[in-house]
């Protein structure tokens, strides 16, 4: 997964392990986007205004971390 405002609010896994990749607070690159996509990666906004890093990395963290119902 990788912060990006055009993605859904809400990760679609039930994996217990994945990586989420937290990009420079200007946003990905076209570049970068697409290399993500080719990794396997998969879109998922966090926020509708580009968060902090740090704040972006928390985010994550809370969203994956807390059980959906």
């Amino acid at each position: 997964f990788f912060g990006d405002l055009d993605g859904p609010p809400s990760p679609s896994t039930n994996s217990k392990e994945f990586i989420f990749a937290v990009g420079p607070e200007g946003g990905w690159s076209r570049a970068e986007k697409k290399h993500l996509l080719t990794l396997g990666g998969c879109p998922l906004s966090l926020h509708p205004y580009i968060l902090r890093a740090e704040t972006a990395a928390i985010v994550a963290a809370a969203l994956f971390l807390t059980p959906r119902s």
